[in-house]
């Protein structure tokens, strides 16, 4: 870089995690589109500031206190320069064409906002491989996805390549969510401008103990339910521009998995609280009717739970909020 405005501002959050942060970095370095910016904020924690001196002028560090990952992320945005703004998480990596497949996608299309990759999964033994995807990659859509993406999160935050006109425009991450704060900004984003899937695994997603739980797959989905409820809030569009049946299965689908996971960890009255929620979104599903009913009787109605379960489909998978994985 020689001074002059870059093209791509990449920001990479840190909180405490610094055992991958190498990895990360060098992706960057090993983009073959050299046009960019890297800044690294880290979030009250002090584990990376020596690794950024490693890399000298290359890596820009700055530190706040610890405010969590949306405020880190909008200061690393509002400090770059480049019309086009990636973010990397401290435990994820680029392949080396990542950056230059997405500049070449958006090339002649102005009005795309948000481009991101299909992405491979590496497992704590240094494999790579694709993943189970709840969106399988050939039914990811591009252009106007705000009705999809209402459904189901189908996009990987170290994937996305944001035009910074809309990142500004729709307000940056909102501060106040400390859970799906990146679904929240690509619903926004989607309702004001096309976005663009790149069906290459392009990215790299890590998995490990912290992010690959059945707990926190519980969390997010009560997460997005309620970042949904105060998007809908906030936009009196949403609604018609989804359609009432997708917001209905959305919540019905994030209850009644959270029903489920909660009947099986032995928290029934919770349990029966989000079943009905369930169904009220969907009465046509009795099942939900009757694990309300086994919640009752506690473990004893855990073998008849399982039959309801076969008996009826199953359960509803997990909505995978945080991620699109």
């Amino acid at each position: 870089m020689d001074g002059t405005t870059p093209q791509v501002t990449v920001v990479m959050a840190v909180y405490k995690r610094a055992q991958f942060l190498r990895e990360a970095i060098d992706s960057v370095l090993a983009q073959t589109f050299k046009d960019w910016e890297l800044i690294l904020v880290e979030d009250g924690s002090h584990v990376a500031e020596a690794i950024a001196k490693e890399y000298g002028g290359r890596v820009r560090y700055v530190w706040q206190e610890h405010q969590g990952v949306s405020r880190a992320r909008n200061l690393g945005a509002a400090m770059g320069s480049a019309p086009w703004i990636a973010f990397l998480d401290d435990d994820d990596l680029w392949l080396p064409h990542k950056l230059e497949r997405q500049l070449w996608a958006v090339e002649t299309t102005p009005e795309v906002a948000l481009v991101h990759t299909d992405h491979l999964f590496r497992h704590d033994d240094g494999s790579e491989r694709p993943g189970p995807r709840r969106t399988p990659s050939a039914d990811v859509p591009s252009g106007w996805v705000s009705r999809a993406l209402f459904l189901e999160n189908f996009v990987i935050t170290s994937s996305t390549l944001v035009r910074r006109e809309a990142f500004e425009l729709v307000g940056g991450f909102d501060v106040a969510l400390r859970l799906v704060e990146d679904y929240d900004l690509w619903i926004r984003i989607s309702r004001q401008f096309p976005v663009t899937f790149i069906p290459e695994r392009l990215t790299v997603y890590r998995v490990h103990g912290a992010n690959m739980t059945r707990q926190g797959d519980l969390r997010d989905a009560l997460a997005s339910v309620q970042a949904l409820r105060g998007l809908l809030a906030k936009d009196p569009g949403l609604k018609a521009a989804v359609g009432r049946d997708a917001v209905a299965l959305r919540f019905y689908r994030a209850h009644a998995y959270s029903g489920y996971t909660h009947y099986y960890q032995g928290h029934f009255g919770t349990a029966r609280r989000h079943f009905l929620t369930a169904w009220r979104w969907k009465p046509s599903d009795v099942r939900l009717l009757l694990m309300a009913g086994l919640c009752a009787v506690g473990p004893r109605g855990r073998d008849a739970a399982r039959g309801v379960r076969r008996g009826v489909g199953g359960t509803p998978p997990p909505p995978g909020e945080h991620e699109g994985a």
